[in-house]
């Protein structure tokens, strides 16, 4: 379709040597865009490894905890700290990274330390035993607990720069559209292979007998195949640095509000400091981390770090003045963080606040699904037991279940990729964002009233597979709505204030940990009391339908 349009000019005497020199040979065309196909899937390649590693990892956390000895409520609330977390750092990481001046580009290192902490994640849950045995203070039952924390967190936290890279590389509307798409894509691919990962059975291999059993195999392919995958995309997505001076930016990046020093010049007593101090402060400290973008006092440094016990009293008395005058100018810029981002979530434009409810009721639905469907199947369908003894029957069906739920959630993300990459782009351009978004997340509805309501796993599965739709539409739409709204800020926002798309990105990304937070405070409850896992997809349904009707009134057109 990009191809027609940019080549759809008047045939005339005049124009046509213009043609052939705008549009070059269809060769040429076709080429440029297999190259671009092909950078977008290697720009999404730590989406694809952060999806396959979250999908394959909390289908197993629920009964790996359950076995623990874990009850249903205080596996919701677990499971509700990561997303909190997120939610209160999530903000403050696209704030930074949309300033972030670092050589290696503005998200790479924010995708580098996430990636680090996952990895480290991925190890903790399947060895905490051998870990905290080793350390030999910790419970294994509380490391249990960091591992699935630290996990949350940072599967949640990936998302946002390695969704804020897509328009950071890609500027046009219909490149940004299709990298949306392709990121979507490369997700759904992930949960495909990630899913694969869970349901084959790895005891009776090799490689199950080395690691010592299924989780700690499937667990320990997932860290080595999150660094492979780490480390080629950070290869491959090399960012045009940002680099700022007298208060200018380059056009083509997320435009943003520059924060100037003298918002942060603070003392001790709270008052406010001469700009020169708080410069020669931020001067001294440069030259101690060794970054040589300031002009610094070189001289005191040497001397310090040659003799540091041989200073003159008056010159030790500065720098500690100095080092005292930089710790609180760097607490109060941290409040100042703090503070900014719960200003920008709660202040949002109207059109941002709507779409954040819709996405919110969407996301609640799709999480509940999916941390939650091996469960059900488990105890639901194959009336198992994950609390019974490890020979018993019920415990055996238990583990069949949550097997055969992993081929459920395996279709449901490879009915989202084929759906994404073949469909979804088509019904944009024919029935508008609009129609399509709400087709989504109708089809996602009906197919969990139809998994409570059946109870074979061949029908409980095709409708697994037929939730995939709304899987795809929620992770591709509202994105794509984020960059709209940025290319017409006159039209979609009442104001014109500079925000990073980062930032706006990890608003609407405040949806998707929220969706973890509410339900694990009165989800666990319902559960006991109920005592039946179909609780789980009943409040799936539910959360489908007000996403329905909450999509009526979000924008999607100006």
């Amino acid at each position: 379709m990009k191809m027609e349009k940019s080549c759809l000019l008047p045939i005339n005497d005049s124009t046509s040597s213009n043609v052939t020199a705008k549009c070059g040979t269809i060769d040429s065309v076709i080429k440029k865009t297999s190259i671009n196909c092909l950078k977008l899937a290697g720009i999404n390649l730590l989406a694809f490894g952060l999806e396959l590693c979250a999908s394959a990892g909390f289908t197993y956390i629920p009964p790996i905890m359950l076995k623990h000895g874990f009850t249903d409520k205080t596996l919701t609330i677990v499971m509700g700290i990561g997303p909190f977390i997120s939610l209160m750092l999530v903000p403050i990481i696209g704030r930074w990274s949309d300033r972030c001046q670092s050589r290696f580009g503005r998200r790479r290192p924010f995708m580098l330390a996430l990636g680090i902490i996952m990895i480290f994640s991925l190890l903790i849950i399947p060895f905490n035993r051998e870990i905290c045995t080793y350390a030999g203070f910790l419970n294994p039952s509380f490391g249990l607990a960091v591992g699935v924390i630290l996990l949350d967190f940072s599967s949640q936290a990936l998302m946002n720069p390695c969704k804020a890279l897509i328009p950071d590389i890609f500027h046009s509307l219909e490149e940004q559209s299709s990298g949306f798409t392709v990121y979507s894509c490369m997700l759904s691919l992930g949960g495909c292979f990630g899913y694969f990962i869970t349901s084959f059975n790895w005891t009776s291999t090799s490689v199950g007998n080395y690691f010592g059993g299924q989780e700690k195999a499937v667990f320990s392919l997932l860290a080595l195949m999150l660094f492979i995958l780490l480390a080629v995309n950070l290869s491959i997505a090399r960012e045009k640095p940002l680099y700022l001076s007298g208060g200018s930016f380059d056009k083509n990046f997320n435009d943003f509000k520059l924060i100037k020093d003298s918002e942060f010049n603070f003392d001790t007593n709270n008052k406010i400091l001469p700009s020169t101090k708080v410069s020669k402060v931020m001067n001294s400290f440069k030259c101690h981390v060794g970054t040589s973008a300031f002009k610094t006092d070189k001289n005191m440094c040497n001397a310090f770090a040659q003799s540091p016990n041989h200073l003159p009293d008056s010159s030790f008395q500065k720098l500690h003045e100095e080092h005292q005058g930089l710790i609180y100018s760097w607490l109060f810029e941290a409040r100042t963080m703090f503070r900014n981002s719960f200003k920008d979530f709660f202040s949002m434009p109207p059109v941002l606040f709507r779409l954040f409810i819709a996405c919110l009721f969407g996301w609640m639905g799709i999480m509940c699904h999916d941390m939650y469907y091996t469960d059900f199947v488990g105890q639901v369908i194959y009336k198992g037991n994950p609390q019974a003894y490890k020979e018993s029957v019920a415990f055996v069906l238990y583990d069949d279940g949550v097997r055969m739920g992993s081929w459920g959630l395996l279709l449901h993300c490879l009915s989202a990729a084929i759906y994404a990459a073949f469909l979804q782009e088509k019904l944009i351009i024919k029935y508008g964002k609009s129609r399509t978004y709400l087709f989504g997340m109708i089809c996602f509805t009906f197919s969990l009233l139809g998994t409570v309501m059946s109870s074979n796993i061949i029908l409980v599965n095709t409708f697994s597979a037929i939730s995939g739709l709304g899987s795809a539409a929620i992770t591709t739409v509202p994105y794509s709505l984020i960059t709209e709204y940025y290319s017409k800020k006159e039209v979609y926002y009442d104001s014109s204030r500079h925000r990073g798309v980062g930032e706006d990105m990890a608003v609407l990304d405040s949806a998707v940990y929220l969706s973890q937070i509410i339900p694990s405070l009165f989800l666990g409850y319902i559960v006991e009391y109920t005592k039946t896992s179909t609780t789980y997809m009943l409040v799936t349904a539910f959360c489908g339908v007000a996403a329905c009707y909450f999509s009526y009134f979000v924008t999607f057109t100006s």
